[in-house]
């Protein structure tokens, strides 16, 4: 089995090969003196050439990985997890407190009742709404829990830079 600074220059090779193929022609074309045209195939044994000169064994430099970058995603990821449970939480949280006042203002609005005697003002109609409405708020006040606890948590694991001691120096790690 190759060990890893083998596996390291394979992939740097093969991906140099990959850069140079998805290169447009145009772009090669300009780069060449003129006079001069190389197919595609021509110049990528040139990359793997340069990949077998390197060094092998522990002292070939190893590429390390670009930590901006992947703590950059990990923080869009983060803002839109935290964008989305923040939504979920609003709806969930506005439905629960639509119910809970449409079932007050049924029972706080007083009624008037005409002097007529065909209008019957009993008000059963009101204690119904209110009877619907209070367990309405209460089945949507779970997800309304269930989300702010998931905010919560979320806002807790959130990317946090730290100093570190590490080789070289310091470093900033998420």
């Amino acid at each position: 089995m190759p060990t890893t600074p083998t596996l390291l220059r394979r992939l740097t090779s093969a991906t140099l090969l990959a850069a140079l193929a998805a290169e447009p022609a145009s772009a090669r074309a300009s780069q060449q003196p003129e006079g001069l045209e190389t197919p595609a195939a021509a110049s990528m044994p040139e990359a793997s050439a340069d990949a077998a000169q390197q060094p092998e064994g522990p002292e070939a430099p190893a590429a390390a990985p670009m930590p901006g970058a992947s703590a950059d995603a990990a923080l869009k990821q983060w803002t839109q997890q935290r964008r989305k449970l923040r939504i979920q939480l609003g709806v969930s949280a506005g439905f629960t407190a639509a119910f809970l006042l449409s079932g007050t203002l049924a029972l706080a609005i007083p009624v008037s009742c005409p002097d007529d005697p065909l209008i019957d003002c009993e008000p059963y109609g009101r204690w119904i709404a209110a009877a619907v409405m209070f367990p309405a708020a209460l089945v949507a006040a779970i997800p309304t829990a269930v989300y702010g606890v998931r905010l919560r948590r979320h806002n807790v694991r959130r990317p946090v830079a730290r100093m570190q001691l590490a080789p070289g120096g310091l470093a900033i790690r998420f």
